[in-house]
């Protein structure tokens, strides 16, 4: 599953892409699933560089939450979920990006003791318009 990946490439790969992914999961490569009547309706992904020199940290790949499900708590089961599995693992932080003007996602990491600690201006292109993404570390 690539990073940044838009709706119509994820629909490329199908489902053998998300089978991939879960397939591949250990204690460095985790991903979590918010699920309600049956239906997942978030998931939170986290993985650890195999790189002797960045196994100290976990960094948070990707997170989301369907629209209807925002606000009730569900995010910030996730995101706990990520950061109590990042503290057993013993790792010494968590990284993440988030689109700048992604105010609630912000906000939620905020919360949780994110701090951002740069800016990438043009981050990332969606239909010629740029959108800058900010970096953001929670010390455990």
């Amino acid at each position: 599953m690539p990073l940044l990946a838009t709706y119509e490439e994820e629909q490329v790969g199908g489902l053998l892409n998300f089978q991939k992914v879960l397939a591949e999961n250990s204690e460095d490569n985790v991903l979590f699933g918010a699920v309600v009547k049956r239906k997942v309706v978030g998931l939170a992904g986290m993985y650890v560089s195999q790189q002797s020199k960045l196994k100290h940290k976990g960094n948070i790949w990707g997170m989301y939450l369907d629209p209807e499900y925002r606000g009730r708590g569900a995010g910030r089961q996730l995101l706990e979920l990520c950061i109590s599995h990042a503290k057993n693992q013993f790792l010494s932080c968590i990284y993440l990006s988030v689109e700048s003007d992604n105010f609630a996602a912000k906000g939620l990491y905020e919360s949780s003791g994110f701090k951002v600690w740069g800016t990438e201006p043009r981050a990332m292109s969606v239909a010629k318009q740029f959108f800058a993404e900010d970096h953001m570390t929670l010390l455990l």
